[in-house]
């Protein structure tokens, strides 16, 4: 085994298995509603072989001519296993897959069984949607994986030259977790931390996501699984606000400071660029001071306890009073005002908001306030899209008003506001409701503004995953504009 700094591979091997190198590698699978398809690599001028099982039994075989393949003829709600074996006996590990339904108006980018092995010890389920357009027209998706004892450090990206259609594998990256995509100047970047809690990192690829340049360090973190604190962010949107670049990024402090179930505080932060400027460049690159949960936004955050308290009775611990500090995954947005503001993930029902000093990229954030918006506890964005604002969230439905649960995550909303203020409802992008919240959840969408509509790459949990929050698919929706613009009675 030959030592190598270089970050993307096609595809990645944990050290542990490194025997699998130069074997067939099932690159991408994706269930039907009556069978599946895919994609292998495998360098070697080789014939191979297709095995499947259905639900245990006899393996079938379908010899391949090319790295595609295709099953029909299963029913729905199927399980099966398959591997592909070459003609000197060469295998590919056995993945699984379930067949099913897809939502209505989807395309799938990626599948992950929630009992496929394939990126383990990195991780078990597919997370942390970004979704980017080249100047070729090509449309770029990435994602990671994730699992509480995993490394979480590998990033998957695919590509789509039509329009988002279908999607073929381009590589996987090392060394990135909660990672945002993106283009500037027509090159493509990637921006996210190392692992949980780790180092900030940055890379660029100058050939469509093909090869990568080995990352540089913007910021020290922790170390993964650190109860000592570190960064902390999702794969949220980078903006060019008056030929500046901004982002955002939370400082996990779980020891400094705890909230009343033992979760930590998160003090968020927003990073920035000239436009101009070498983006590979660290010194380049400014941040705010991490903003502690003190002052103002103390206040108005136990006072908000206080009232909960009050609405489910005394000495109750509420959902307000476990996320007073906890700010995360933070959308920064131009305001009507002129003004650059943070808008952070908070509760149920309200969000947190923090102004940006656009003279002084590296001045604290100022705490602005507490606002009600139609979210969940979930990642949301804020888009600036012509005229208006558009928050694209999960929302609470008639049936689960019903109910409380701060995870309710089987609904995808869009919203549009004139003020950041006043929001009215627009469309579901996908409405489950009928649906268990607790197997269900269409979240973290990544939303890439153009001319014809939005593309939302969502995070999706669904046909038997492993529960709401570990999606089995990553999927692709397109809104149309002439949908945007035309309000709709909810």
């Amino acid at each position: 085994m030959k030592c190598t700094n270089r970050i993307y591979h096609k595809p990645f091997y944990p050290i542990s298995r490194v025997k699998d190198e130069g074997k067939p590698y099932i690159c991408r699978l994706i269930p039907t509603e009556e069978g599946f398809l895919g994609d292998y690599l495998y360098e070697k001028e080789l014939t191979c072989t297709l095995y499947y099982s259905v639900n245990d039994e006899d393996w079938k075989e379908v010899s391949l001519k090319d790295k595609h393949f295709s099953v029909s003829g299963i029913p729905v709600d199927t399980e099966l296993k398959i591997y592909i074996k070459s003609e000197n006996g060469e295998m590919s590990r056995v993945r699984k897959l379930r067949t099913g339904v897809l939502p209505e108006g989807a395309t799938i980018i990626n599948y992950l069984h929630p009992e496929d092995d394939n990126y383990i010890p990195i991780g078990q389920y597919l997370a942390s949607p970004s979704i980017a357009r080249l100047k070729s027209g090509a449309i770029i998706a990435s994602m990671d994986t994730h699992m509480w004892y995993g490394t979480e450090n590998l990033v998957i990206i695919y590509k789509s030259t039509d329009n988002g259609k279908t999607f073929k594998y381009v590589t996987d990256l090392t060394q990135f977790f909660w990672s945002t995509i993106f283009v500037h100047k027509d090159v493509l970047y990637i921006l996210g931390v190392t692992t949980l809690n780790g180092n900030l990192h940055i890379s660029a690829s100058y050939d469509e996501g093909e090869s990568w340049t080995v990352p540089v360090t913007l910021m020290y973190g922790g170390r993964a699984k650190s109860y000592g604190g570190g960064l902390h962010r999702g794969p949220m949107q980078v903006i060019n606000h008056k030929g500046r670049l901004y982002t955002t990024v939370e400082y996990a402090s779980f020891l400094e400071s705890r909230n009343l179930d033992g979760r930590a505080d998160f003090y968020p932060a927003v990073i920035s660029i000239d436009e101009n400027a070498d983006l590979l460049c660290p010194e380049n690159w400014s941040c705010t001071d991490f903003t502690p949960y003190e002052g103002k936004w103390k206040e108005e955050s136990e006072k908000a306890s206080d009232e909960s308290r009050q609405a489910v009775g005394s000495g109750e611990v509420t959902e307000t009073d476990s996320k007073r500090g906890e700010g995360i995954e933070g959308n920064v947005v131009a305001g009507p005002d002129g003004r650059l503001y943070n808008y952070l993930r908070w509760k149920p029902g309200e969000v947190l908001v923090f102004s940006i000093d656009e003279k002084e990229p590296e001045a604290p954030l100022n705490f602005e306030k507490i606002v009600k918006m139609p979210v969940m506890d979930s990642l949301f964005r804020i888009i600036r899209y012509e005229d208006k604002y558009y928050l694209v969230t999960n929302r609470k439905t008639e049936v689960s008003a019903k109910l409380y649960s701060c995870a309710f995550r089987n609904v995808l909303s869009i919203f549009s506001s004139s003020d950041l203020e006043n929001w009215e409802f627009v469309c579901d992008i996908v409405n489950k409701e009928s649906e268990p919240v607790s197997t269900t959840g269409f979240q973290y969408p990544s939303v890439l503004a153009e001319d014809s509509g939005f593309l939302v790459a969502v995070r999706s949990a669904f046909n038997n995953p492993n529960n709401f929050h570990d999606s089995n698919h990553m999927l692709l929706w397109k809104i149309d504009k002439d949908v945007l613009s035309n309000k709709k009675e909810e």
